[in-house]
């Protein structure tokens, strides 16, 4: 007996069509594919987010061989996989089932069949953020006419790199974090909160830091746990002693929140670390963590600091000030001052429309280091990625001679 179910086509039709975009995801099932020389892990994914793609869903595979593993590994880690399981090179497909995060994925058809490949992956937590820049298009933002969120860390890595800045904010990619001095940092400047409240610091320095004990980082020379330890107590016993910066509400002037609305409702974020007083003198205030004394040379020089011009600008506050802890073995503080003139503030809101203007037109050329590497390209987290991708692009413009559309189908997705 044949029944009629108004609508049955239409949802297969709404799981199967082609996604391309950024979409917060949840793993709804997963097998593990033994095959002979490509073995691969198949995921069925459910769309949480956006709403207008919520509950549609969209299967994918990520591969296990070794030229492979270094995506499947991206994806789990991600994915907030058991680290456990991890470490024992262990895949467990029940494991997977419920595991939230971020995708962007893309298809390509062939045959009449549409194949979904995964392009990067990113944290759950990462959606509100990277979801307002993400793309539905190759070549441009998505949700154009939804609300767009800038900051400076932002602009400073276009205007040092587009093809950087794309990696990075579009597609996901996000180098791990393996400096020991950068997560020291933001234990010191918690630490330095807890003075402003009148709380024990050293013990709130202790707390934080300790977090990161057995933590995998990358250390200096003749630097330790412990030593960043005891460098940052003692830098802490002497800005008490210095007694040279007041911050009068340590609720509402540290961590500050700053937004600025710009052009066509995008809006532009900064977080300055303090408001208070040097010298009896109110002004902005950054706080520095670093091995290397701050030049101290003409303030003019200061002055021309983008970080510090961005913060006084979208504050209006004209006189800023860098407070450098240096981490030596005699402990030594730096109280640098200057004023940021109406005409740089100006000067750096009208590069900062001409900068998102050329993101949303999609403007992402790669820095010329990739065929002159005696540049910063170098040192770039991403280098490797942008000369893959022209290495790929070259490798895939042609087909292998008697390869198929499901082999060539593979090597793109692997």
């Amino acid at each position: 007996m044949r029944h009629q179910i108004p609508g049955l086509d239409s949802r297969h039709q709404d799981s199967e069509a082609g996604l391309d975009g950024s979409f917060l995801v949840r793993v709804e099932r997963a097998w593990f594919r033994r095959h002979p020389q490509k073995p691969f892990v198949e995921l069925r994914f459910v769309i949480l987010e956006p709403q207008s793609f919520q509950n549609r869903s969209f299967f994918s595979r990520l591969y296990c061989t070794e030229r492979a593993l270094w995506k499947l590994d991206w994806f789990l880690r991600n994915f907030g996989y058991d680290a456990d399981l991890l470490n024992r090179d262990q895949v467990d497909e029940k494991a997977l089932v419920n595991l939230r995060g971020m995708v962007c994925t893309s298809h390509k058809i062939l045959h009449g069949r549409s194949y979904q490949n995964l392009d990067s992956f990113a944290q759950a937590s990462d959606w509100e953020v990277l979801s307002h820049i993400s793309t539905n298009d190759a070549n441009a933002p998505s949700g154009q006419g939804a609300q767009m969120v800038y900051s400076y860390t932002q602009i400073s890595q276009y205007l040092r790199c587009p093809r950087s800045y794309r990696y990075r904010y579009l597609d996901g990619w996000r180098e791990k974090e393996t400096r020991a001095a950068m997560a020291f940092g933001r234990c010191f400047e918690n630490a330095l909160g807890a003075y402003f409240r009148k709380e024990d610091c050293g013990a709130a320095l202790f707390s934080e830091w300790e977090a990161y004990r057995d933590a995998p980082f990358e250390f200096k020379k003749a630097e330790t746990w412990d030593r960043l330890l005891h460098q940052g107590v003692h830098l802490l016993e002497r800005f008490a002693q210095d007694n040279r910066v007041r911050v009068r509400d340590p609720r509402k002037d540290l961590q500050i929140k700053f937004l600025q609305v710009l052009a066509g409702g995008r809006e532009f974020v900064a977080y300055l670390d303090a408001i208070g007083e040097i010298d009896g003198v109110r002004c902005l205030i950054d706080w520095k963590t670093t091995t290397s004394r701050y030049p101290e040379g003409p303030e003019v020089l200061l002055s021309l600091d983008p970080q510090l011009i961005c913060y006084s600008w979208i504050s209006g506050i004209a006189d800023v000030a860098l407070v450098v802890f240096v981490r030596k073995h005699a402990p030594e503080i730096q109280y640098l001052t200057t004023s940021i003139s109406e005409e740089q503030r100006q000067e750096f809101g009208r590069l900062v429309e001409t900068t998102i203007n050329q993101i949303e037109a999609g403007h992402f050329n790669s820095h010329s280091g990739i065929r002159f590497p005696q540049n910063g390209c170098v040192g770039c987290s991403h280098l490797g990625l942008c000369l893959n991708n022209e290495q790929l692009v070259a490798a895939n413009l042609i087909r292998k001679p008697g390869a198929s559309d499901l082999d060539w189908l593979d090597e793109l997705v692997d």
